[in-house]
């Protein structure tokens, strides 16, 4: 049996359609989740020239009992994309206008995993953050270096305060 070109045709035009419906619906009215192949590409990434410098942020969860005591807390710990976990912890970092509410979906969703026993509460979260130059061979090693930024109390968001990081033990190495 012979196909005709234009049943051949019509059914290349469906699945391109399909296709780009699965993408909108990935990107609209999944958010939060990840559908490979439609989003979350890793060869989109930025890659950066010799003398860039660029900055990372880390979540992380203090313990109650031991101050020094952290841990990451991930976006996808948190079942977040990572570009919105990324955003948020910024604005946290950089105090702009939306940090409040920033520190408060990160706490909420923090609470409600640790709620399922997906992992623990920690008394406080903090943002640390690391400026990494670009150099010849990849990357300068002494820029690797995280410091703290801000923590807030995990029971009230509202209790923001800066950090700095000092010799005195609150820069470490990740």
């Amino acid at each position: 049996m012979i196909v005709p070109l234009v049943a051949r045709k019509a059914f290349a035009a469906f699945v391109i359609t399909l296709c780009l419906g699965l993408q909108l619906y990935a990107i609209v009215w999944l958010s939060g989740r990840r559908w490979w192949p439609f989003v979350d590409y890793r060869m989109f990434s930025k890659s950066y020239s010799v003398g860039a410098t660029f900055q990372e942020l880390e979540l992380r969860g203090r313990a109650c009992e031991e101050s020094s005591k952290t841990w990451p807390v991930t976006a996808l710990a948190l079942n977040s994309e990572a570009w919105r976990h990324q955003r948020r912890l910024r604005d946290i970092a950089d105090d702009r206008p939306r940090s409040a509410r920033s520190r408060s979906e990160l706490t909420n969703a923090a609470n409600t995993l640790a709620a399922r026993a997906a992992m623990p509460l920690p008394c406080a979260f903090q943002v640390w953050e690391r400026k990494v130059i670009v150099t010849r061979d990849g990357f300068e090693p002494s820029s690797l270096r995280w410091v703290p930024r801000r923590e807030w109390r995990a029971n009230d968001p509202s209790t923001v305060r800066p950090l700095t990081g000092t010799p005195a033990g609150t820069v470490t190495e990740h």
